[in-house]
């Protein structure tokens, strides 16, 4: 009966914050149809190396980490390739190739949240090493269409039981992406 009701209160706040953040409001943009006819177009101040791939887009930056993301010029969905650079060193400490041609990623706490649309990935930013946790929610729609209108979600909400080391976690954070080789949230 004890271990019952230790299961309960260990589990109950994390169902409760699990609804609340699938219910909670979130922020969005509309994709403009022109994204996917138009050469992707890089922020000046968003462009940087990607060691031994030339230049990308800067989406995430903490400390000496950078996530940047190279997109390719083919027509949408472009291929996208995501990577998370040691500045201090000019090394790829982890890339992923993003097979949706949507991509959105926050850097918080020491973790790399980033999805290939509605898949969500975990990473430590000090090492790249995948990041696991024994049940993980979050409230992340990706893109999707609303009126007829293609739309990207830009921020998060994500609770987790033993990601990243910690016992538990909530963390709601703001995302930059590219989706049809435009970007958003930078």
């Amino acid at each position: 009966m004890v271990l019952i009701l230790l299961v309960l209160l260990g589990v109950m706040p994390f169902v409760g914050l699990s609804v609340v953040a699938l219910t909670a409001p979130y922020t969005s943009v509309a994709v403009p149809a022109a994204c996917a006819r138009t050469t992707p177009s890089v922020p000046p101040d968003r462009t940087v190396p990607i060691p031994g791939h030339g230049s990308g887009i800067l989406l995430a930056e903490a400390a000496d980490r950078a996530v940047a993301v190279e997109v390719g010029s083919s027509p949408a969905p472009r291929p996208i390739a995501a990577y998370l650079i040691d500045r201090s060193t000019e090394h790829i400490l982890w890339e992923v190739p993003i097979q949706s041609g949507v991509v959105v990623v926050a850097i918080d706490g020491g973790i790399v949240f980033l999805w290939d649309d509605k898949i969500g990935l975990t990473v430590s930013a000090a090492t790249g090493a995948p990041l696991g946790a024994l049940v993980r929610s979050d409230d992340y729609r990706g893109a999707y269409t609303d009126g007829g209108v293609r739309r990207l979600q830009l921020d998060a909400e994500v609770t987790a039981i033993g990601l990243g080391g910690e016992l538990f976690s909530h963390r709601t954070f703001a995302l930059a992406g590219v989706i049809d080789g435009c970007s958003f949230g930078l």
